[in-house]
């Protein structure tokens, strides 16, 4: 399973209307049973942003989708009206999804990003470590997934993606997750042996992606 996300951003006082343009786009994909979903960059440092996300089932579903929008007249005239009410052209990405998040009857409406960089010759060792930590986390009861970027422009990057209702529910994750106990200074420790960087997303939920 592959993720594609475009990210994009408003020139000043356009937020709504970026905001309009994504969610009507969203909503007619999905009526066409696309999996696509809108969420709002909150905390990073891109700045004010929405990102709409497209499930694919392999990458011929990619890139037939990819030239579908090419020779749509329809596609086009979106852009144009996207193109008006931007500051700078959007940014694509394409993640392959490693650890599903499981399905579960609660909505969430926040998505915090933990995104990875392996150290030089690590690449492997920090996946095996960060499908270990998912697993663990998904045991408990965490909606939590992990993918892999493809073509990044930084390197392999791996991110690691927990939903959460609420702040609260994240806040209360991260006091978990942190907290001075010896599987967390255990896995906190080997992390920093083999990661160069790190860093972290906040996004909010605005249209879902559907379930399968």
């Amino acid at each position: 399973m592959f993720s594609h996300r475009v990210t994009h951003y408003p020139a000043f006082g356009k937020g709504p209307d970026v905001r309009a343009l994504l969610e009507e786009r969203v909503k007619s994909g999905q009526a066409s049973g696309i999996r696509a979903g809108l969420s709002s960059h909150l905390l990073g440092a891109d700045g004010q942003a929405f990102v709409m996300t497209v499930i694919h089932p392999d990458l011929a579903a990619y890139d037939k989708r990819r030239r579908g929008n090419a020779a749509d007249p329809g596609f086009r005239a979106y852009q144009t009206k996207l193109a008006e009410v931007i500051r700078k052209p959007n940014s694509q990405e394409l993640f392959e999804v490693l650890v599903a998040a499981p399905p579960s009857a609660e909505s969430a409406t926040f998505i915090v990003r933990n995104i990875h960089y392996p150290v030089p010759g690590k690449n492997l060792d920090l996946r095996a470590l960060l499908e270990e930590r998912v697993k663990s986390r998904q045991a408990q009861g965490a909606r939590v997934n992990l993918s892999v970027q493809l073509f990044g422009s930084d390197g392999v990057s791996y991110v690691l993606s927990v939903r959460h209702p609420d702040l609260a529910a994240y806040e209360k994750y991260r006091q978990d997750t942190l907290g001075d106990r010896p599987e967390n200074r255990a896995y906190q420790a080997k992390l920093g042996e083999l990661q160069r960087a790190t860093r972290q997303e906040l996004f909010e939920i605005l249209i879902p992606v559907p379930s399968d």
